[in-house]
């Protein structure tokens, strides 16, 4: 017959053709089973678990959005994995001394994102109410020993940001070899195993806290042996209903190539990689008009006229950072450390080609986010940023929607 290994236990499958049936012999799950009903599809008690068992990556499929034309594939990212990786982030501290959870959350860094004055005028990464209540201040609490601040050049946020989308696009819990892992980021080294466990380790403890409710979510599962990892969604993911809100994303199939910056590549191509999705999440958490024919599209990702980007919009320099979750100071000036790595990452954007060369024309990385504009700031009373819009590919996937299944092994050909 066939055989295989679920958490928790031994699972048998035995075929007996003189009988004609088949014999479950479990050990370990027992209780499980017996507790589990025939589901509305018809589904067994061994359907269900099957289904839920990880499996390997050429037996799953990532679920993605694209237009008719399939010009481009977007996966859905949760409102949540936005307020958690793109949100700027400082380290609660109590008696000068960062604050631990006590109990079953011992050695969790709880880390939460300020009320600033430039967030308070800024629409940050995110929505600005989920289920029908105004979104705070969420505590994020991650492993103390893989802090997501503090090193702005550390990939590790870049990194998780992109496993999640994985996860939340993923058909179903994957097994997935460490250097298969480790393609996702690149090759398959020494550095990118690393990065591969360090960011399933993160993502594997992210808690969402709500302290205004007392409420929390799990944003994730990555258990690992040193050998695989366990790549799930939580249980509260189905796409749908009260604080599944999701936005559309090209980070899963995006691949950044350029030059060695401060830091390396990896904190810096990681660095690119929440630059750009921030940009995503503030046109894709705008306001729509909610009513009519695609209502419930973002103003933001309606074309101007058919078949073509959306409209622009300004976003100062400051707020470009804040949008990619680094808490730049209210105040930064544009000569200072934030200024210097704003310009940084946006000379590289041009040199990747987001930069549109004309105002109708289109950019030649065919993205999500174009770069209408440049503004240095060097003008009398002018303030350095961004005009940036939504690209046709963008526009069209939106309102198309038509759903797609690929092999999962698509995501890891070629790496970031």
């Amino acid at each position: 017959g066939s055989e295989f290994q679920p958490a928790g236990g031994e699972l048998r499958i035995i075929e007996l053709g003189w009988l004609g049936t088949r014999t479950l012999i479990v050990g370990g799950l027992a209780e499980y089973l017996a507790g589990v009903p025939v589901d509305a599809a018809g589904l067994s008690a061994l359907a269900v678990v099957y289904a839920a068992q990880p499996k390997p990556t050429d037996a799953r499929h990532v679920v993605t959005v694209t237009d008719r034309a399939e010009q481009i594939h977007l996966a859905r990212v949760p409102a949540r994995v936005d307020l958690a990786i793109l949100s700027p982030l400082d380290a609660v501290e109590v008696d000068g001394a960062p604050f631990v959870s006590p109990g079953p959350a011992a050695g969790l860094l709880a880390q939460y994102r300020r009320p600033r004055e430039a967030q308070r005028a800024f629409r940050f990464a995110g929505p600005r109410s989920m289920a029908g209540a105004p979104v705070g201040d969420p505590v994020i609490r991650a492993l103390a020993s893989l802090p997501l601040t503090g090193d702005e050049r550390s990939p590790i946020r870049g990194d998780v940001s992109r496993l999640a989308t994985l996860a939340y696009a993923a058909s179903g819990p994957m097994r997935i070899p460490i250097d298969t892992g480790a393609a996702f980021f690149g090759v398959s080294s020494e550095v990118n195993r690393k990065r591969w466990l360090n960011a399933a380790l993160v993502f594997d403890s992210l808690i969402l806290h709500d302290e205004r409710t007392g409420r929390w979510v799990t944003l994730g599962r990555a258990e690992s042996n040193g050998r695989t990892v366990n790549l799930s969604a939580p249980e509260w993911w189905h796409g749908k209903g009260d604080g599944a809100a999701w936005r559309l994303s090209g980070g899963l199939f995006r691949r950044l190539t350029g030059k060695r910056a401060a830091g390396g590549v990896a904190g810096f191509h990681a660095g690119l990689e929440r630059t750009i999705a921030g940009l995503e999440a503030h046109l894709s958490w705008g306001p729509s008009a909610g009513k009519g024919k695609g209502g419930r599209i973002q103003d933001a990702l309606r074309p101007v006229r058919p078949g073509g980007a959306g409209p622009r919009q300004w976003i100062p320099w400051r707020a470009v950072l804040l949008l990619a979750g680094e808490p730049v100071p209210f105040d930064a000036p544009a000569q200072s450390t934030w200024g210097r790595r704003y310009r940084r990452r946006v000379d590289a954007l041009v040199e990747l080609g987001y930069h549109v060369p004309t105002h109708d024309g289109a950019a030649r990385a065919g993205d999500t986010i174009e770069l209408v504009r440049v503004v240095d700031g060097r003008g009398r009373g002018q303030e350095a940023g961004l005009f940036v819009r939504s690209s046709a590919r963008f526009c069209a996937a939106r309102a198309d929607l038509v759903w797609t299944r690929l092999p999962a092994a698509r995501v890891f050909e070629g790496g970031a």
